[in-house]
Order: C-alpha cells, then structure tokens, then sequence
C-alpha cells in the first residue's frame, strides 16, 4: 500500500519569496562591505599621502636656517624642491610602499618674516610640502582624496 503524499514540503511560491528575502539581506551585506571597504581604501591613501608632505620637514628639522636658506645649491636628491613624482631611483636610499607612486610632491621653500610675542621682528624659512595624487589616477575609487598640504617654519637662530 502506497503513503499518501506528505504536505510537508515547500511550495514553489515560498522557496521564490526566501530567495527574494534573502537576496534583500545579501544585498545590504555586500553595499555594507562594498563602502566599508573604499572608505578603509581612502584612509589609507590620505594616511600615506600625509606621511608623504611630513617627510621632507621632519627631514629639513635637523638642518639649520643658515643651510635651509643655501638649500638649492645642495639639495637633497631624495627631496628635490618643486614638482616631484615618487619613483624607485637607483641611488635612493629610502623604501616607500608601492603605492607611493600614485603620488606626486611639491616642496617650497620660502622666506617669511613674522613678528614674535614681544613683537621683535624674526626672519625665518617657510618649508611647505603638499602631496596630490597623479593627474594620470584622478579616476580611480579613492579620488576624492585632496591634496595634503605640511608646512613649518625653521627660525633664524
């Protein structure tokens, strides 16, 4: 004698509606991710292009003003004054990630005169660092990146 057929089974209608709910969940995961991970990307890129325009002043801290002033006459060939893109040179002694060839860097030197709190005039050198990404890469996720910009200034002694 033959079972009569159960009728506990899913219908084709319920499977349809738990795979359009399901798929509703999936969904918010995947734009969940999706953001989490272009915003991880971004931090990243300002990150470095921020370690990037510090560089060169946390470099120039250890000279004087008097070397600051004669700086284009023995320029440091890693950081050369004005436009620069970030490239492996062969007689580079600094590592930088990979990615720092997505950069570019813009250092200027200047010279100011500021007045201090006893209002005794100081002369001084301005070193300004700004990084912005390459032109070439201005369409890539992480392009609402801006440009970083450092400056200090070295006091006359």
């Amino acid at each position: 004698m033959k079972k009569p057929f159960a009728n506990d089974a899913y219908s084709l209608i319920e499977i349809i509606f738990g795979f359009a709910i399901m798929s509703i969940f999936m969904g918010a995961f995947w734009i969940t991710v999706s953001n989490s991970r272009r915003v991880s990307a971004d931090a990243y890129y300002e990150t470095m292009a921020t370690q990037l325009a510090k560089e060169p002043v946390e470099v120039f801290k250890c000279f004087n003003y008097k070397w600051l002033k004669e700086y284009s006459k023995h320029q440091i060939q890693d950081f050369p004054i004005g436009i620069c893109a970030f490239e492996k040179l062969p007689f580079s002694s600094i590592e930088r990630p990979r990615e720092s060839f997505f950069f570019e860097r813009d250092i200027r030197l200047s010279e100011v005169s500021l007045r201090n709190q006893k209002n005794i005039e100081v002369k001084g050198i301005m070193v300004k660092s700004t990084v912005r990404l390459k032109n070439v890469l201005s369409g890539l996720s992480f392009s609402g990146l801006s440009d970083v910009s450092i400056s200090e200034i070295f006091p006359e002694e």
